[in-house]
Formats: C-alpha cells, sequence, structure tokens
C-alpha cells in the first residue's frame, strides 16, 4: 500500500513540473523552419511578401480584388492556362482540332470528305446532283429533254422490205372493211382523191358486214390463202391474225425516211394499243376510234328543273339522287334512268374504276376477286332500282330506239353512234356529256374502234401501196374529216389541233352540232381512255369480252347472282 502511495505522489510532482515548463515555452522563439504554419511564421511571411502582393495559397502574389482560389475552383478560367493550337488546328471548347479544307467535314475529330446526297433518279457528279439517264432498249432512243425512251422502230435488218421507189406498173390493192353506206361513201371519196395521187394503185374497197362477220372471212381467207391486202380490225382480230403469220409489222414503214410518218403525232394511248403485240412492233395502225359518250334528254331534265353539267362526267352517286326524282311513270320521268348500250363495256370499264380485275395480255381471267365482286353487287342494286339498265329492258341491241322512245332519260353508248340517238322530229333537245364515273379519283372511258393492217400475203410493191393508202388516210387532214363526218375520233394530235377540227369543235355548222357535241364530250375524256388487252389462244380476248357481257346481262335478269355469275366466266373460259 505504501508502494502504491510513493507512485502517485512521483507522478503528480512529474505533472506540475510539466505544466511549468510549458509556461515557460511561451516565451521563447519559434522555429519556423521546423512549424513554417505555425501562426507566427504565417505572420512572418507575410511581413516578407514584397509591395503590391499578398501571401495566397501558400505563396507571394499580386493583390488582386476578388481573387480565384484555384486550389478550390481549378477549372476557373483564371486559373487555367489559355490553350493555344498549332498551325492548321483551332481550338472548339478548349480542345485542339484539324481545320478541315473546303468539301470536307469534321467526324470524331478527322476530316472527312463531304458526300452529296441526291434524290431518287438522281446520282453526284463532280460536286452536283444530275438526273440518272434513262436505259433505252435497243429500238429506243433517248430523249435528253425529258429523259424518257421513245421508240424509234426495229433495228438492224429490216423486217419488212421497204421499196425505196414505187414501181410503175398498175398495183392492185384489195381493202376489207365494216363500213355501211354512209361511211363507205366517204371512203370512196377518199379513194378517189388518193389514186388521183397514185394513178398506178387501184384501191378496191369491199364491206363485209359487221366486225364479226370480217373476222370470220378473214379467218378462212387465210386459210385458204386468199386474202385481202389490208383490212380494219379490233386488236384481238389482229391478235388471232398475228398467230398464224398473217400480218406484218409496220413499223418498217413508220419509220422510213422516203415514206415514214411521225408516230409521235398519234394519240398515245392508240399507239400504245397497236403496240400491245409480240416485241412491241405495231402490227396494225390507229384509224377509226371512237370511245363511249352520254346522252341525256335534256328537255326532261329542263322540265324537273335540273341542269346535266356537259363539261365533265357526273357521278355514280349523283347518278342515284337524280334517279329519286327522274325514276317513275309521271310525264318528265322515265322507266329507267340511265342505259347502257354494251353489257361487255359497261362490265370492263367498270371493273377498272373499282380497280378490280378483268384480263391481261398474258390472257389469265382475273375477275374473281373482291374488288370486281363488289361492283357487280353494287350494279346489281342500282339494276334493282332501276337508275341502271341494259338494252335487254326492252328485248333490244342497243339502247337508241328506247331513248327516243323515252323510256330512259339517259343513254351510253359509241361517239360513232351519235346519229342514231338524235330525235329526228325535234320531239326532244339532247345534251352530250362524257361517260358517268363511280368516282373522279379512278376515272375510266372505253377506248375501242378498229385499226388498220397489212396482210402477209402480199408483194413488196402491195404492201407499199397499201401503207401509202394507210398514210393517206390517217393524215390530219384526212382524219378530222373522217371524225366530224363520221363521229370516230382523230387519231393525230395535228388532227385535233388543226383549224377545221377546231372550228368544228368551237363553231359547229347547225348541220353537225350533235356530232360536235359528241367530240367535245370525247376529247374531255382523252387523258383516261383504255383499251382491253389483246390476247389469241384456246381462249381469246374476244371470248373474255363475250362472257364478261353476258355475266352482266345474267345479274340484270336476275338470272345469277354475283358469285354465280363470276363463276360462269371461269367456267366458260377454262379459268375455274
Amino acid at each position: 500500500m505504501k508502494k502504491v502511495l510513493s507512485l502517485l505522489v512521483s507522478l503528480a510532482i512529474i505533472f506540475v513540473l510539466a505544466g511549468c515548463a510549458t509556461r515557460v515555452d511561451e516565451n521563447q522563439d519559434i522555429d519556423c523552419d521546423d512549424s513554417p504554419f505555425h501562426p507566427d511564421c504565417i505572420e512572418e511571411q507575410v511581413d516578407e511578401c514584397p509591395e503590391g502582393q499578398e501571401l495566397r495559397n501558400g505563396v507571394c502574389q499580386d493583390i488582386e480584388e476578388d481573387a480565384v482560389d484555384c486550389r478550390l475552383f481549378p477549372t476557373d478560367p483564371e486559373c487555367v492556362e489559355e490553350l493555344v493550337c498549332d498551325e492548321g488546328y483551332e481550338k472548339i471548347d478548349e480542345v485542339c482540332v484539324q481545320v478541315c479544307d473546303e468539301g470536307f467535314h469534321r467526324e470524331d475529330g478527322v476530316c472527312i470528305e463531304d458526300t452529296i446526297v441526291c434524290e431518287d433518279g438522281y446520282r453526284e457528279e463532280d460536286g452536283a446532283c444530275v438526273i440518272i439517264p434513262a436505259v433505252c432498249e435497243d429500238d429506243e432512243q433517248l430523249n435528253t429533254e425529258t429523259n424518257e425512251c421513245e421508240y424509234v422502230g426495229p433495228t438492224g435488218p429490216g423486217l419488212v422490205e421497204v421499196l425505196a421507189e414505187l414501181p410503175s406498173e398498175q398495183i392492185d390493192v384489195l381493202f376489207w372493211h365494216v363500213y355501211g353506206q354512209s361511211k363507205e361513201a366517204l371512203l370512196m371519196d377518199y379513194v378517189a382523191e388518193f389514186e388521183a395521187l397514185y394513178p398506178n394503185i387501184n384501191i378496191e374497197a369491199e364491206s363485209q358486214g359487221g366486225y364479226d362477220d370480217l373476222r370470220n372471212k378473214t379467218i378462212l381467207a387465210i386459210s385458204a390463202g386468199e386474202t385481202p391486202t389490208m383490212l380494219v380490225g379490233y386488236p384481238d382480230h389482229v391478235a388471232m391474225y398475228l398467230n398464224g403469220g398473217a400480218v406484218i409489222p409496220l413499223d418498217d414503214f413508220i419509220y422510213d425516211q422516203t415514206w415514214g410518218v411521225d408516230i409521235n403525232d398519234f394519240i398515245d394511248s392508240y399507239v400504245a394499243e397497236n403496240r400491245q403485240y409480240v416485241g412491241g412492233l405495231m402490227f396494225s395502225l390507229p384509224y377509226s376510234k371512237s370511245t363511249e359518250m352520254m346522252v341525256f334528254n335534256k328537255t326532261k331534265f329542263d322540265a324537273m328543273g335540273i341542269t346535266i353539267p356537259m363539261d365533265r362526267p357526273l357521278t355514280w352517286a349523283e347518278l342515284d339522287t337524280l334517279a329519286d326524282t327522274m325514276v317513275g311513270d309521271g310525264p318528265n320521268q322515265c322507266e329507267y334512268l340511265i342505259n347502257f348500250d354494251s353489257s361487255a363495256n359497261f362490265f370492263i370499264n367498270n371493273v377498272r374504276m373499282w380497280q378490280g380485275g378483268y384480263t391481261n395480255s398474258a390472257g389469265d381471267i382475273l375477275v374473281d376477286n373482291a374488288n370486281t365482286k363488289a361492283m357487280l353487287n353494287y350494279v346489281s342494286e342500282r339494276f334493282t332500282e332501276k337508275t341502271f339498265a341494259l338494252p335487254l329492258a326492252w328485248n333490244q341491241q342497243y339502247g337508241s330506239t328506247n331513248f327516243l322512245a323515252q323510256d330512259v332519260c339517259m343513254t351510253v353508248g359509241s361517239t360513232a353512234g351519235i346519229s342514231y340517238n338524235v330525235p329526228q322530229a325535234g320531239e326532244f333537245e339532247i345534251g352530250v356529256a362524257p361517260i358517268p364515273q363511280y368516282d373522279l379519283d379512278n376515272k375510266s372511258a372505253v377506248q375501242q374502234g378498229p385499226n388498220v393492217a397489212i396482210m402477209a400475203d402480199t408483194t413488196d410493191a402491195e404492201r407499199l401501196a397499201a401503207w401509202l393508202f394507210i398514210k393517206y388516210i390517217t393524215d390530219a387532214e384526212q382524219t378530222a374529216k373522217w371524225s366530224m363526218l363520221t363521229g370516230y375520233l382523230p387519231v393525230r394530235y395535228s388532227g385535233y389541233n388543226s383549224d377545221i377540227y377546231q372550228e368544228f369543235l368551237n363553231n359547229p355548222d347547225p348541220d353537225y352540232i350533235y356530232e360536235s357535241m359528241t367530240a367535245n364530250a370525247a376529247y374531255l375524256q382523252i387523258t383516261y381512255n383504255e383499251f382491253d388487252p389483246a390476247f389469241a389462244g384456246s381462249v381469246t380476248s374476244s371470248n373474255a369480252r363475250t362472257e364478261a357481257g353476258a355475266a352482266m346481262e345474267s345479274i340484270f335478269v336476275g338470272s345469277a347472282t354475283v358469285d354465280q355469275a363470276i363463276q360462269d366466266i371461269l367456267t366458260q373460259l377454262g379459268a375455274d
């Protein structure tokens, strides 16, 4: 116990002595080398800074107002040494990057040559976008202004020998056609005029009856080796003759330097129709072309306070509205609103307006589709409501007789048949307009009428003579006159634009007022004329037309539903 007490006393004495030692040290000088951050040492350093400086961050620095503490704010501009870039570089976001030459741009700090992005149909060339030239076939040439390929005829050796000169001996040309008395008389005027120009050419023009008669006689003549020199015919007829190698392509004549014609002056859709054959060759040339028009009983509509426009087509919706007023047994009403002469044209043209299917140039039968069926169901309802009618309503082939009898207020038929729809005693006034359209977004009008071809069983002299006659009857003046007097349409743009035809359109002779009205209505449709694909084989395009017409008629008389009518077409054409 005594030892413990002795130890505690010793410790107390040590603490007292230590405290005394500390108080003594307060009066001693501080060694600033050993303790540089002692307050006395810092004050000493401040006293040692030159005038105009102060101790900052442990270093004597110039005295500045609002000086930044770079230890706290190292990225402050005052604390960052200014970046100086080498030549050829520039400072961007405090980084030196390469300066790019003109025509280059920077990606990830590297200069890359600019790439020009051109629209479809263009390519980059010498720093600019230029149009990509169209690639033309061997029988085409590029129009550099439009960048379109234009057909220039067969190349290489001629497909048909074209004589450089017309032989001096007499050349007989037998021309088969279908024209009745009035049109044949006009044709014979042309024959006389032509023979006066070429005294050694004799044109023997013979009517063979209707188109079917002409086709059937020609097929027999091909088999017998006794064909005419030239003839008129529809595209499907020409396709049949072509299958037997019985017609020649006209391209060598068309593009001949001596005897040729400007094919670009012919109406585009007419040329396309005659170029739909093998190899894109023209085995026929447009001649008596027509379309359909709508004739209406203006007197009846005027009496009901209704004005029918003649500068545009009516829509089917407008026909529905008109039917509410015009169909009935009143003195200014009709049994039906509108008749369609050709059931086949009615079927085919409606399919196009409804974007359905009919046929193609390969001979495929495409009627079994939703749009075609929808069109037929729509039409079937209008048959029932007596908005639409076919000549079968009166056991007729055409509706003109019953239009004149005022059984129907409107009728659609060929422009070449306008005279059949004009009241001879002036019983009522008529108007002529483009054919009605389902809507105005998918307009379509039938392109029809025969073309003219030269048969293969002919001599070079006969071919040249026949070609010269074709060239004559299709030139601007003759096609204009033929159209004015027959109801057909000019086959050349120059015919449309001729002074005589423009006068006919705009200031017609009173004797040709209805023909002028028809021509004006047809002209409004020229941009949307469409032709049927022509094909021949076990099934022909003519067969397809027949069955399309029969299907429409069966729906009209109620002997078949839409589905049954479609199936009948497929069965009859061997496509089921």
